[in-house]
């Protein structure tokens, strides 16, 4: 049972399909132009100069592949003639499906009498740089011809002269039309002022930053006529300096006019802030900032020696010059500026003490080091009896002494036998290959004074 309704299902839809073939090549056959009666052709008698022919006016009438007589249908891309010559014309119809078939009839062009302005239009007050309407509201133009009723004339069919939207002033438009023309007269006016409607919404920057326009609002003013908001670009923009600190006076200039507004730039704040710098000893010197440019200054007594980070990470240029630049820093980094005294037997900076001798001698040395709190902190060492070749080293951060302090060292040395071969080094920070003071002892040394910084 299922299979024999499958059968009549897939019958009915053959036939569907073989009806709407047929419905089709009938439809075809019904549109196809087999021929057209050329004795029936009817157009114009006279048509106006510069006018185009409504193919409405026009009929035509044909017979189609199946049989049927009837008009033709035409378009306006069909018909040819010379709208602008006067006088008897052929006008030639292209007809059928593929414009293969041509048909004509005989017309009058009818000469141009006159071409008037029936009414202004109803604006002519513009802004400078504005563009007219290219319809003309209002705007009415008339043309009579001979042996024909005048009507009016649609301004797209009219070339249009005279008008410069951008120059100021009065101006007098020409319109033209077969050879003949009428004019009337629009008023361009210049603009008479800018005014802030509303300031940008960024007017605080920091060295360095992009001036900002967003949020600015700027109105042009014409006598007789509406304010409007103007679009303002970079290009419009002059009197902002990114470099330069302090209130600036940004300058708009549109159309000839300008109009101002105030920003403040602030200077770029450093990549180590102020509060991160130091001065040690404290009261030895001063530090100044320019942006990431440092300075140091000692006060009378006092010499500067080096730039020393002693917190965090930061890259100084010249760290042995009193002016510097910092280029780059962690967020913790610290940096002090250290000084010694003017004047004095030794001074430098130091990193070790080492104690050499060839024979048998007592050794003790003592470190002072100068703390944040401006008091003295002392470290001693006693060696006892040396022998020969035995050193005694002592690095200053192995004992305690912190960072780029500033450190007296005090040595007592009380020699052996073999005197010539004893000797005390204190030993350059940084660098280990040279001392920056040594002494060959031959006599008893007591109270070395030396001032320095530790590394």
């Amino acid at each position: 049972m299922k299979t024999k309704t499958k059968r009549n299902l897939f019958k009915l839809a053959g036939l569907t399909i073989a009806l709407a073939v047929i419905a089709t090549i009938a439809g075809c056959a019904s549109m196809q132009l087999e021929s057209v009666e050329q004795d029936t052709v009817e157009g114009p008698k006279q048509v106006r100069q510069g006018q185009d022919i409504d193919p409405k006016d026009i009929t035509v009438w044909g017979i189609y592949k199946d049989g049927s007589r009837k008009k033709v249908t035409i378009v306006s891309g069909d018909i040819s003639f010379n709208k602008n010559a006067t006088g008897t014309q052929t006008v030639s119809v292209k007809v059928g499906l593929l414009g293969n078939q041509v048909v004509t009839f005989q017309t009058e062009v009818m000469a141009l009498r006159s071409f008037t302005l029936a009414s202004p239009p109803s604006t002519v007050s513009f802004k400078q740089g504005q563009q007219p309407d290219p319809a003309w509201p209002g705007l009415a133009l008339r043309g009579e011809w001979d042996q024909m009723e005048g009507r009016n004339i649609d301004i797209k069919s009219c070339e249009i002269t005279g008008l410069n939207k951008d120059q100021a002033g009065r101006q007098t438009v020409r319109v033209s039309y077969g050879g003949r023309s009428v004019t009337f007269d629009v008023t361009f006016q210049a603009m008479t002022g800018l005014q802030i409607a509303q300031p940008p919404s960024k007017i605080e920057y920091i060295q360095g930053d992009s001036l900002n326009l967003a949020g600015l609002k700027v109105m042009g003013t014409w006598e007789g006529l509406p304010s409007e908001e103007l679009t303002v670009s970079m290009e419009d923009i002059t009197g902002f300096n990114p470099s330069t600190i302090g209130t600036q006076r940004v300058v708009v200039t549109k159309g000839g006019r300008t109009v101002s507004f105030n920003v403040q730039v602030a200077p770029k704040p450093p990549i180590i802030p102020a509060q991160q710098y130091e001065v040690y000893p404290a009261n030895w010197g001063d530090v100044n900032l320019n942006g990431d440019n440092i300075a140091a200054t000692a006060r009378s007594g006092y010499k500067f020696v080096k730039w020393v980070v002693v917190a965090g990470d930061a890259t100084i240029t010249n760290y042995t010059s009193a002016t510097a630049t910092v280029t780059k820093a962690s967020p913790d980094a610290k940096v002090r500026a250290c000084f010694l005294a003017s004047s004095g037997d030794y001074q430098g900076s130091v990193s070790s003490i080492i104690l050499q001798n060839r024979g048998g001698f007592t050794v003790k040395f003592d470190v002072e080091y100068l703390t944040a709190s401006g008091s003295w902190s002392n470290i001693s060492d006693s060696s006892g009896a040396y022998t020969n070749p035995n050193n005694r080293t002592k690095d200053l951060a192995s004992i305690g002494v912190p960072k780029a302090s500033f450190v007296r060292i005090i040595s007592v040395v009380t020699l052996g036998t073999n005197k010539t071969s004893s000797q005390i080094l204190l030993y350059e920070a940084g660098n280990p290959n040279k001392a920056t003071f040594r002494h060959t002892g031959t006599t008893l040394i007591s109270n070395l004074n030396f001032d320095g910084i530790s590394y």
